[in-house]
């Protein structure tokens, strides 16, 4: 995704982090893959198509000053994401490559939850399916024995290359005495019928007590 404008005659593209120059100068540009950002096997490929079709002649990235840029690198740099793609299907499983890449595909939300004793919280699982497939997951969470999680194991169904997300409640007894301000839990979960472990985890974040 990118901005396009033209400015003082220059068609310019605002690409936030997506590129920027490469200082190795092979005639591509430099572009990042970071853990935790959402990322599958033809985002990148996306990204530089939408920068061909739009043919800009000047790069305003995030951070750095503009730079300019021509069909030539944009085309490149198409190529070298092609070969990109290839590597992440070499090195992940067959039909587990955006599994692979995405390491939120199940997540808790929120991330961080405010939760005092006696409290009551509603916590969310989110799930994205990358498979051609339906698919079955059932999710436990792994929190302090004291606690009342409903359901216990929370099932969801979840369509063909489409999302989904269901609730649990987390009830803490008022008497409980926290470990810390700041603990996690976990998510244990299984995906048709195969165990997965504790893939994906939140913060709770406990008042502090006299």
């Amino acid at each position: 995704m990118a901005l396009f404008s033209t400015i003082d005659g220059n068609r310019v593209a605002f690409t936030g982090d997506a590129f920027f120059p490469n200082p190795r100068n092979d005639g591509t540009l430099r572009h990042n893959i970071i853990f935790r950002n959402h990322v599958e096997n033809d985002s990148h490929l996306k990204s530089i198509r939408n920068l061909v079709e739009h043919e800009p002649t000047l790069i305003a990235p995030g951070h750095g000053k503009p730079y300019p840029v021509d069909r030539a690198i944009m085309e490149a740099t198409e190529q070298k994401f092609r070969k990109q793609q290839q590597f992440f299907f070499d090195l992940l499983p067959e039909g587990e490559v955006d599994f692979g890449l995405d390491p939120s595909w199940v997540s808790l939300y929120p991330y961080q939850i405010l939760l005092a004793p006696g409290e009551r919280r509603p916590l969310e699982v989110r799930v994205q399916n990358y498979k051609p497939s339906p698919m079955k997951i059932e999710v436990a969470l792994v929190a302090p024995r004291e606690w009342t999680i409903s359901p216990d194991v929370l099932k969801i169904d979840v369509p063909a290359r489409s999302k989904s997300k269901a609730t649990m409640q987390i009830a803490v007894p008022k008497s409980w005495q926290a470990p810390g301000v700041r603990f996690a839990i976990a998510a244990d979960v299984m995906r048709d019928g195969k165990y997965l472990g504790q893939v994906t985890e939140a913060v709770i974040e406990m008042p502090q007590q006299p």
